[in-house]
């Protein structure tokens, strides 16, 4: 199953509970979300 993230409060609470590397593996626009948030947060 692949997630794709939302908001920021999705984004850090997946975060919190996959760690990045398992959230890069799992989400289909993984590296693309963490910038952008990482950017807006």
């Amino acid at each position: 199953r692949t997630y794709l993230v939302q908001n920021t409060r999705e984004f850090r609470s997946l975060l919190k509970s996959w760690g990045i590397k398992e959230y890069r593996e799992r989400c289909v626009n993984g590296v693309l979300n963490v910038y952008n948030l990482a950017r807006s947060a």
